[in-house]
């Protein structure tokens, strides 16, 4: 074939293999180094492959010609595939968002810098008709990649529910993104006319990038990469929706919290329950002293041993006065009030112990063992008083 050039068939091989080897390395290094090489890496094919799609053509025939700017953006994008396959929908997208930031902002410093300096050598190679590297191309080349990576992640993953082999779904579905981004660069950015052999070129560049870098992929995979099965279940629309805007990660964080709060609270319910059979067996009541109201806040169970109805003091709040009114007999009265005047409440943290007659709820008398803690508050600093009543063996002596 006279129309056949084997030199730059023989060129676009080794620049096919030469990319595709760096791609490797770096994926791989990735378990070393971190994503973070793989990121740089692609972040850095993002000015030469435009500068080479629009001054450089590789003519391999008289019908096929390719751009090695083209075959790097081919790579770029199967390096979204890749991620998306073996680390997830998460990094993929974090890539998709580093490349679009960093090359809008990169487009605002060429605008600034060429028309501060509209004579200098940075405005002249963004501005030359020849070259054609404007900030039209620059940024909508940007955004249809991300547009791209989008159409990835939904064709891949509705493919994937084909249970197919990974060659075949990426060769389907990057054949259809690459041919995509081919006619709308082309066409809608660069102005150039819709006509047979644009298409038919577009059609025949994707199907060879597709095929090539499938291929070798999928060889990588088999010999470097430890098998990992991700599970697509989800192809609706919403699922792109979800990976543009993180929202399935949020929607996950807040199952597990929620998870998470229904399980605490069981497990605290179920500590509150064992607490307070542990006290009715042991005849534990707990009570906690607010020195502000000069107010005693009781359990259940204390309320119980006592006799003391919710209806006469609302909230478990009883003053202290009333309580040793009511539940100190009279002649015990005196030792009791010194006993409990001489606790600092102002020094924590303490114990004292004090050993004193009661009247219960049914009439009855007892010897109840009271301890007093005294605590501060770390959060606060204030010093928090509380304490556990316990009625002693052989307590109860009717009147």
């Amino acid at each position: 074939m006279e129309s056949f050039n084997l030199l730059n068939f023989a060129l676009l091989a080794s620049l096919y293999t030469c990319i595709t080897v760096f791609i490797a390395v770096i994926f791989k290094l990735r378990t070393k180094f971190g994503i973070g090489l793989v990121f740089t890496g692609i972040g850095a094919f993002q000015f030469l492959q435009t500068y080479l799609a629009n001054t450089i053509t590789l003519e391999i025939s008289s019908v096929i010609s390719i751009s090695p700017g083209t075959i790097m953006f081919h790579a770029s994008l199967f390096v979204v595939l890749l991620i998306l396959v073996k680390e997830g929908s998460n990094k993929a997208r974090t890539l998709l968002y580093a490349i679009l930031f960093t090359n809008l902002f990169l487009c605002a410093i060429q605008y600034a810098l060429g028309y501060s300096f509209p004579r200098s050598p940075m405005a002249s190679l963004f501005n030359s008709e020849n070259i054609g590297i404007g900030i039209k191309t620059f940024s909508l080349g940007t955004l249809l990649l991300f547009v791209d990576g989008l159409l990835i992640f939904f064709l891949f993953n509705k493919i994937s529910k084909l249970n197919i082999p990974f060659f075949l779904n990426a060769l389907v579905s990057m054949s259809f993104v690459f041919f995509f981004d081919a006619i709308i660069f082309l066409v809608v950015i660069q102005g150039i006319d819709f006509e047979i052999n644009l298409v038919y070129n577009s059609v025949v560049k994707s199907l060879l990038s597709s095929l090539v870098y499938s291929s070798l992929f999928t060889l990588y995979f088999a010999l470097f990469e430890v098998k990992k099965s991700l599970n697509f279940k989800n192809n609706s629309f919403g699922d792109v929706i979800s990976f543009l805007l993180y929202r399935k990660q949020m929607e996950n964080i807040q199952k597990k919290l929620e998870h998470q709060e229904r399980v605490f609270s069981d497990q605290l319910f179920y500590a509150e329950s064992r607490f307070r059979v542990a006290g009715e067996i042991a005849n534990l009541g707990y009570w906690k002293y607010d020195k502000h109201t000069k107010s005693m806040i009781l359990n259940d169970h204390i309320m119980k041993l006592y006799g003391i109805s919710t209806i006469d003091f609302n909230n478990y709040v009883i003053p202290f006065t009333d309580f040793v009114e009511r539940h100190i007999p009279k002649q015990e009265k005196e030792e009791y009030l010194k006993k409990v005047k001489s606790i600092d409440l102002n020094k924590a943290p303490s114990r004292t112990e004090i050993k004193h007659k009661a009247i219960f709820g049914n009439g009855a008398e007892g010897r109840v063992l009271t301890v007093v803690m005294a605590e501060k508050d770390p959060k606060s600093g204030q010093i928090e008083v509380y304490g556990i009543s316990r009625i002693l063996e052989a307590q109860l002596i009717p009147n």
